[in-house]
């Protein structure tokens, strides 16, 4: 079959969907944030041990998995496909069947439950210090009020084996942003949405905006910024679920860099480094983490049961402002709309940081002979199954340091007061 340059271009990407799960950013299903050398990585368990050191406590945070759609995004797609085919020209659009339904949006997929299944097995075989007779008074499960991340504690307990734990639900610990005042007078602020907007106009955006254009429609009509990045995300929610996507062919391979970075600034100016507030908000995470972390180093050295296994599920929301208060992934150059082209090996990328079913793990060790010296405990940061080094220590942190680097917000979290003063910085 020859093929124009372009066409083929196109229709290896649509034979190949699944292996572009890499870059679409909080949509990407959690195994496409991985490159295939961090895939095999993650199977032996040697990166993940400390010499001399001894797992006591694992404090999870943990994003649900792979979701359907919401109903907004399900009825948008819907209207976008009928606008489309007054004017389309592919052919593969036209044979579309929508197979997500309203009553499903937001519910955690089977392959979600699956992801976090498996996460919870190499947990499980990972920290046998930890697990090794684990009972129930040894486990906190924390969720939110959305029924996926219900859905997502319950796969993760069963790959865990440990299927029987009751979660309790706190959205004041996991939901912290909801209801915050001076939070969401922000989210409405013009320093939150004018970012995106600008990259909107410039020429990558423009470029890819025009090229979508004019394989769907066949007049000078042109999608919307919001249209394109809908079909994006589609691309990738069908990808994650089903495998393939008609809606991938309105891209070519190097226009998912854009849309990426598209959502990365979004994030980035909503939920992390583009205002101080972003991190505040997530201030009642941050006391609660250490507060576990003490109350196990309190506790163990005289046989009182304590936390073992922390486990809180949450949103992309609830991971992005802790990742931010531990200085993670933070560039030396803030993304902006003007610098695309400088920011391509940026380490604030969402596609691997939040993909679904993302997790954050802080791994409490003993380091000592003793669990009586509390400069022998030592906190391990792993992202996404991958080991990192904290920022501010050389590698681990003891406990004191990493309580002194968070301080600000651990010891000081007046949520009240926060909520209702004016975002400022």
């Amino acid at each position: 079959m020859n093929l124009p340059v372009f066409s083929r271009i196109v229709f290896v990407f649509a034979i190949n969907s699944v292996t572009a799960i890499r870059q679409f950013s909080t949509k990407t299903a959690y195994d496409g944030s991985f490159s295939p050398p961090e895939l095999a990585a993650r199977l032996s368990d040697d990166i993940y041990e400390v010499p001399r050191c001894t797992p006591i406590q694992l404090n999870m945070v943990i994003r649900h998995g792979t979701r359907y759609p919401s109903a907004k995004d399900i009825k948008a797609i819907g209207n976008l496909h009928a606008e489309i085919m007054e004017h389309d020209k592919m052919k593969n659009l036209k044979n579309w069947i929508h197979k997500f339904s309203e009553h499903e949006a937001t519910a955690l997929t089977d392959f979600g439950k699956k992801e976090l299944a498996e996460i919870a097995e190499r947990i499980r075989r990972r920290y046998p210090s930890i697990m090794r007779e684990l009972r129930p008074i040894d486990v906190k499960v924390t969720i939110s009020q959305k029924e996926r991340t219900r859905d997502s504690a319950a796969a993760f307990l069963e790959g865990l084996g440990v299927p029987n734990i009751e979660w309790k639900v706190n959205d004041t610990l996991i939901r912290f942003y909801d209801g915050c005042t001076s939070f969401e007078r922000y989210l409405d602020s013009d320093a939150a949405k004018s970012v995106l907007e600008q990259f909107f106009e410039t020429e990558p955006f423009q470029r890819v905006l025009k090229s979508a254009s004019q394989r769907v429609f066949t007049s000078d009509k042109s999608l919307s910024p919001k249209q394109l990045l809908l079909a994006f995300h589609y691309c990738a929610y069908e990808t994650a679920v089903l495998r393939q996507s008609h809606w991938c062919e309105l891209l070519a391979l190097d226009d998912l860099n854009v849309l990426e970075y598209a959502d990365d600034l979004k994030n980035y100016y909503r939920r992390a480094y583009g205002h101080a507030i972003n991190h505040q908000v997530g201030c009642p995470l941050v006391e609660d983490i250490i507060h576990k972390m003490e109350e196990a180093v309190e506790r163990f050295p005289h046989g009182r049961p304590y936390s073992k296994l922390v486990l809180r599920f949450g949103h992309a929301e609830t991971i992005l402002p802790l990742i931010s208060a531990l200085n993670m992934f933070r560039d030396d150059e803030p993304l902006r709309a003007d610098n695309f082209d400088a920011m391509n090996e940026r380490r604030f990328r969402t596609t691997r940081i939040v993909p679904f079913s993302a997790n954050v793990a802080l791994v409490l060790l003993d380091c000592g002979s003793h669990y009586t010296d509390s400069q022998d405990i030592r906190v391990q940061l792993v992202i996404n199954e991958r080991v990192e080094p904290l920022p501010f220590c050389e590698g681990l942190c003891t406990l004191a340091e990493f309580r002194e680097q968070l301080s600000h917000l651990a010891d000081r979290c007046d949520m009240a007061e926060l909520c209702h003063a004016s975002p400022h910085g």
